[in-house]
């Protein structure tokens, strides 16, 4: 499986410098990406599976 694995720390470190609770923001959107196979949640945050690489560009655009 290919995973980009971020310091234990990243996401914290991200959710205190933008001043964003991940979870609440993007939740509901990555959701439908989640059960459909395409992303997986993580201790660190959230990875695409190694399905969802082919289509992360599109899944980005559209939760962001």
């Amino acid at each position: 499986m290919n995973t980009i694995k971020p310091d234990l720390d990243d996401k914290k470190d991200a959710e205190h410098d933008f001043n964003l609770d991940f979870e609440a923001e993007y939740g509901k959107k990555i959701e439908p990406y989640i059960k459909s196979g395409y992303i997986r949640k993580t201790p660190q945050g959230y990875a695409f599976t190694d399905r969802g690489m082919f289509v992360s560009n599109y899944i980005l655009a559209e939760i962001l």
